[in-house]
């Protein structure tokens, strides 16, 4: 979370596919930390910055991104990767991009090439959403029912 520009550069340039921010885990943790020493409160806060700075900066140099977090403890919990989502857009990611770093950028990422796009032979598991999350991001939390086909 601390890249400067010219990492970011040499990360496109190079085609470097291992930018995953995980900014979810500052965003709870300053959410849910009401009771937080100042000093741990301050410490979150600048972490979040330094994220929000280098994913905005990644967006704009085109490095390939891939949505992930570090849930599954404290504050960022499993199942709510939708707030990861949420926060690429905030830093200036288009909706479509978010979703293609959530699905195929990150299937890439982990070397999973069965899975990540819709194709026949592949692996899918799917999802049906009461919203478009294309109109808004946030239509990810609205998850009506999943699905897990085991070939197409």
């Amino acid at each position: 979370m601390f890249l400067e520009a010219e990492d970011l550069e040499a990360m496109r340039k190079n085609k470097t596919f291992s930018f995953r921010p995980c900014q979810s885990g500052c965003n709870a943790l300053l959410f849910t930390g009401s009771g937080l020493a100042r000093s741990s409160q301050k410490r979150a806060e600048d972490l979040r910055r330094a994220s929000q700075v280098s994913v905005s900066v990644a967006v704009k140099t085109g490095v390939q991104i891939a949505l992930g977090t570090d849930a599954g403890g404290g504050a960022a919990r499993h199942g709510r990767i939708a707030r990861e989502a949420e926060l690429m857009v905030e830093c200036g990611m288009r909706t479509s991009d978010a979703l293609i770093a959530a699905t195929s950028s990150a299937a890439r990422l982990i070397g999973e090439s069965e899975r990540g796009t819709i194709e026949l032979g592949k692996i899918a598991d799917l999802v049906l959403l009461d919203a478009n999350p294309l109109e808004d991001i946030g239509a990810l939390r609205l998850v009506a029912a999943s699905f897990k086909l085991d070939d197409m």
